[in-house]
This record gives C-alpha cells, sequence and structure tokens, in this order.
C-alpha cells in the first residue's frame, strides 16, 4: 500500500518533536550543573582567586551554570559568536567570527592571551569550558605568521572539505592558542576544563582545535556526538519508531555516507530508523559559503535525492539537524520524505550548494535557534509504510 502524504507529515512532526526534546537532554548548562561542582579540580573550586574562561559555540550556556556552581569567581572571560544574547552586566563578553577566522576573532584571540598572561602574574586558578566553534570564534597567529595568512589558510581549508580533526590540527601548525599553546601559556595556573565534544572521534583533546589540552591538564567530558544521537533515538523509541543509533561517530565524505544509507534502507522494516552523529566531509567552492545553506540542509536533500532515485514509490524521510543551532548561513537543517518535490529545482539547488533556499521555499527547515549545545550534526533516514 502506498504511503500517504497524511503519513509522512505526521512523521515528520514526530521527528522536529524528538529533534527538539533531544537538544533540550543534551543542554550544555544543564550538562555541567548535573556533573556538579565535584567534578571541577578543587585547586580551582576552593582557590582564593578562582578565574573562569569560556570559548565555544555554546560558552554562554556552560559559563552560566559554572558561575551558579562556583559563585566565587573573581575573574571572567567569554568568547562567544555573534548574535547569541547574553544576561545583562556581563562585559567580559568578546564576540568571535565564524566559520572563517576574522578580525573579531583576532581581537577575541589577543584578549585570551592577555587573560593568560595576568593569570599567570596573578597566581590565578584558571578553569576552562571548551565547546565546538572555539577554533574560529578566538585565535592569534603564531610567532612568524600574519594574520592575513592565518585568514587566508582558514578560509582555503573550510572549502577544501577537510575532516574536522584534520582541520583542527592544520589550524593548530599557524596558532598561538591552538594545539595546547593556550595551556601551556597559562601554565600552572590553569586546573582543567571542561569539554562539550563535537568531533566524530570523541576526543575531548581536539576540539576547538585543542587550545587546554595538555599532559598535564584533566579535561572533563560532558558530552559526545553519539550521546546526542541517543537521547534521539530515546524519543524516537518513544513514538513508534526502531531507531539504531550508529556508536561511531560519521566522519566520511558525503557520496560514502549516501551509499551506506541506500544499502541499509534496502534491507530495513517499515518502523527503522538509522541514526549517526558527526560531520560528514563535504568540499564547498568558496563562491558557495555564504549560500542559504549548510552541512546538515545539503545532506538532507543529497540524501533524499539519492533515495528517490533509488526506491520510487517507497516512503521514506532523511533527518538533518544541526545540534549547535545554524546549519551554514541560517536554519538548523532539515526533514525530507518522500512526498516532497525532489524535481528538477532540488537538483540545481544542490548543485549551486543553496540547499537552505530551497528548504525554506518548501517548510522543510528546521528553526535556527540559540546555541544552548554543540555536539555537531545528527543524520537520520527511516523507512516509513
Amino acid at each position: 500500500m502506498p504511503v500517504v502524504s497524511a503519513e509522512l507529515n505526521a512523521a515528520r512532526a514526530q521527528w522536529r518533536r524528538a529533534w527538539s526534546r533531544a537538544i533540550a537532554r543534551c543542554d550544555a548548562g544543564e550538562l555541567l550543573r548535573a556533573q556538579g561542582r565535584d567534578a571541577m579540580p578543587a585547586a580551582f573550586v576552593h582557590a582564593p582567586r578562582p578565574w573562569l574562561l569560556s570559548i565555544g559555540k555554546a560558552a554562554v550556556s556552560m559559563h552560566a551554570a559554572a558561575r551558579q556552581l562556583v559563585p566565587g569567581v573573581q575573574r571572567e572571560l567569554v568568547i562567544a559568536p555573534a548574535g547569541v544574547d547574553v544576561p545583562r552586566g556581563w562585559d567580559f563578553v568578546h564576540r568571535g567570527d565564524h566559520p572563517v577566522v576574522g578580525p573579531a576573532s583576532l581581537r577575541a584571540g589577543r584578549a585570551v592571551l592577555t587573560f593568560a598572561d595576568d593569570a599567570v602574574k596573578e597566581d590565578a586558578a584558571v578553569y576552562g569550558l571548551i565547546s565546538g566553534g572555539a577554533s574560529a570564534l578566538c585565535e592569534a597567529p603564531t610567532e612568524g605568521v600574519t594574520s592575513a595568512h592565518l585568514r587566508e589558510c582558514s578560509r582555503r581549508w573550510l572549502a577544501e572539505g577537510l575532516g574536522i580533526e584534520e582541520l583542527n590540527a592544520a589550524r593548530s601548525r599557524l596558532s598561538a592558542i591552538k594545539g595546547g599553546k593556550l595551556a601551556r601559556r597559562f601554565g600552572h595556573s590553569l586546573t582543567g576544563a571542561s569539554v562539550l565534544v563535537d568531533v566524530p572521534s570523541g576526543r575531548a583533546e581536539v576540539v576547538g582545535s585543542g587550545p587546554l589540552a595538555g599532559p598535564r591538564v584533566p579535561l572533563q567530558v560532558l558530552a559526545r556526538p553519539v550521546d546526542l544521537a541517543r537521547a534521539m533515538a530515546r524519543e524516537l523509541d518513544s513514538q513508534r519508531w526502531a531507531p539504531a543509533p550508529r556508536e561511531l561517530g560519521v566522519d566520511m565524505p558525503l557520496k560514502d555516507l549516501l551509499a551506506l544509507l541506500v544499502r541499509w534502507i534496502g534491507r530495513a522494516s517499515p518502523g527503522d530508523a538509522w541514526l549517526g552523529g558527526g560531520e560528514v566531509a563535504l568540499r564547498i567552492p568558496p563562491a558557495a559559503l555564504r549560500r542559504a545553506g549548510g552541512r546538515a540542509r545539503h545532506f538532507a536533500l543529497a540524501c533524499a535525492l539519492a533515495l528517490s532515485d533509488a526506491l520510487p514509490g517507497v516512503g521514506w524521510l532523511v533527518f538533518a539537524g544541526a545540534s549547535d543551532g545554524r546549519d551554514g548561513s541560517g536554519g538548523a537543517g532539515a526533514v525530507v520524505t518522500s512526498d516532497d518535490p525532489l524535481g528538477d529545482e532540488a537538483r540545481r539547488a544542490l548543485a549551486s550548494y543553496d540547499s537552505g533556499s530551497f528548504c525554506d521555499r518548501h517548510g522543510l527547515g528546521l528553526p535556527e535557534r540559540h546555541p544552548t549545545t554543540n555536539l555537531s550534526d545528527v543524520y537520520a533516514v527511516a523507512l516509513i509504510g
């Protein structure tokens, strides 16, 4: 029996609700509160001069929670994206550029280096809060590297579609902050850090290009991409789906992931769902970086077209969500079904890296939201029938 539009629209609504609830479960501030101050080093919690540093897309949410856990913090610095709301009176917030390093990122980098130097002079005890996005938001060139060269490399590497860990390793070579260099600048003032992991491997030491990573620096993991996929699976399981979250992070070229999913759905039963957290490797032409689309929506449209070509007459749903609340130039992902218009217009949008405009025109997108977490993307396919 063919799948009717009403069933597909109901499925779309269920997946949207499940995503909202999964994101709430993985709120970075709530995760930090749940771990409690006992998870922080005593050298910070009981220090006479505790200082707090937060860098990343989820910095505001994490910082607010840490202030509640340790109310006696004497000095603070937050590096957050432009456009993120901050509480009244937070005059210690610096805005950085994202996804490409820009002038605001360099100003934020200078502020962080000054913060580190002052901490050493004043014998402060510093605790860090790191989330994805820190690589672009906060930067300073290492000795012998110009700001212009650093920015040009950042732009080129992003367009080349490097995997996130490969990209972070390349960034570290030109940086005075990344690859543990900021940790070394803090010296014994740095007591540790809590990390919201957004890389597919789940390695805390490479998040944000590892500014606070070091052999003597304890890193406390708040959550990894697989935790968001599991949270999504729990929400879907309560509704009628049979989700199977992938334990390994998604870190592969787009074409390989599409081939995997076409094979999977060919063996699936109605109600089965495949979920994975991570980031597909996607090469984006420089001219397309500012168009209305991002990695999640590009995947959603590419996967929908692949399924439409391979499985005509079969009911399915494709989901892609950016956990930081913004997928490239806007929106937070998309939910596409076999009932949606996937003709020449969709193919043109995909070819021009303008998936966002297509999703907006047809009501397929997830709305942009404030970044309360950042656990990479979630990709999913479900068989409906």
